[in-house]
């Protein structure tokens, strides 16, 4: 899922202020610099999704045309190799 930088921002501001006001955990930092962690924490989550979808999409151009002569449904084929090598990484879609 591709998230713009201020979507990524306002969702960890969020999140920091939730665990903040619900004093989910003894936080020890600002609210800032710990909604800046979580920001970048997101990022690095949606950027290592979008190497799986790549490796995804790699994996699936190199039997173009198996999948064609099948008839197979790309984005059927695309979930499922994705949950797969997701499963195997201990990667939590």
């Amino acid at each position: 899922m591709k998230l713009s930088r201020e979507m990524v921002k306002r969702l960890a501001d969020a999140v920091a202020s939730q665990v903040e006001a619900k004093k989910l955990v003894n936080v020890l930092k600002p609210r800032d610099v710990v909604a800046r962690r979580i920001g970048e924490l997101i990022s690095e989550d949606l950027a290592a999704e979008e190497r799986l979808n790549n490796e995804v999409k790699d994996i699936l151009a190199s039997h173009e045309q198996e999948i064609a002569k099948g008839g197979a449904d790309y984005r059927k084929l695309f979930e499922l190799t994705k949950q797969k090598l997701a499963r195997e990484r201990g990667f939590i879609l």
